[in-house]
């Protein structure tokens, strides 16, 4: 007991002494990732997608993304990788083969790059956030740092940002303007209600969320409608690229049995170029910013107690 006891007072102090300005709840530091790198040492970027790439629109909407991101990190090379197995080693009209994520990091490491940076193209947490991170944690010991940014909607400021850019290009007055969540979401009521919380905490009273098949429902959204008479509905799919336009049909078709005249907005969310904007800042934020460990923000805490 007297060993952990004189550990933990050791720690706290090194604590102390590296960690003098921090507050409490700090979860960053600021480090750029690439600022150790030798001459040996080679950096790249990975963007990640889920969906299906082969119409042309989603085909531009990734190729967007990509050139904005190779223009923020010209100091590195860069690399595209799919999470949804129908994509993985399908090729577009200029024959490029679409890899998983485990392909590229495979290929990375023998091409001998040791420091990765991972951003995905999702617009919420869920299932394909965390395969990111599974494939991550496998590959650790292969590089010597690999980070993993954030999907679009991370922290309030994201939300402000999004929802003032969805309104602007896809809302539609005196109608409900319905956002619908997709697959990547991993159908997570807890990312919905945030959501619906930060449209009804910025006056977004027409506007609500629909998951494909988690929560809400269709039959939630239907109570909310009636309770503020809307009877005209645009649905918008909240998902970078469109996964299918027969989902958006499927629930249109169930909500005019219900009695509601619906519009269909056949344009996800990636196509807008604020929201690709936000995508590459948090690349470069988590460039520049390095997550604490659980052990040095309870180390933060006891500092802070000892204060």
């Amino acid at each position: 007991m007297k060993r952990f006891f004189f550990l933990f007072i050791v720690h706290c102090a090194f604590c102390m002494m590296f960690f003098p300005h921090v507050q409490a709840q700090n979860k960053e530091v600021e480090q750029d990732m690439f600022e150790t790198l030798r001459p040996t040492d080679k950096a790249a970027i990975v963007a990640v997608y889920y969906g299906n790439p082969a119409t042309p629109t989603n085909l531009e909407t990734v190729n967007k993304l990509n050139q904005k991101l190779r223009a923020a990190f010209q100091d590195c090379a860069f690399r595209e990788a799919w999470t949804s197995p129908t994509n993985i080693g399908q090729a577009d009209k200029d024959t490029i083969i679409r890899h998983s994520l485990t392909q590229a990091l495979e290929e990375l490491h023998n091409d001998g790059y040791t420091h990765i940076l991972l951003q995905p193209s999702f617009i919420t947490e869920g299932m394909e956030m965390e395969y990111i991170q599974h494939e991550a944690s496998v590959f650790t010991q292969q590089f010597k740092q690999i980070r993993i940014s954030t999907p679009l909607l991370s922290k309030p400021e994201d939300y402000e940002e999004a929802i003032r850019a969805i309104s602007s290009t896809y809302g539609r007055k005196k109608e409900a303007n319905v956002l619908v969540l997709g697959d990547e979401s991993n159908n997570s009521p807890a990312q919905a209600a945030l959501i619906d919380y930060m449209l009804r905490h910025h006056d977004f009273d027409n506007w609500l969320v629909l998951s494909e098949e988690g929560f809400p429902t269709i039959s939630h959204l239907q109570k909310q409608l009636k309770k503020r008479k809307l009877k005209k509905i645009n649905l918008i799919p909240c998902t970078f690229t469109l996964a299918s336009k027969e989902t958006i049909e499927h629930l249109s078709q169930q909500l005019q049995k219900a009695g509601f005249k619906v519009n269909q907005t056949l344009h996800a969310l990636g196509e807008d170029e604020t929201l690709q904007s936000l995508i590459v800042k948090h690349a470069l934020h988590t460039r520049n910013h390095r997550n604490y460990t659980p052990l040095e923000i309870k180390m933060q805490e006891a500092v802070r107690l000892m204060k």
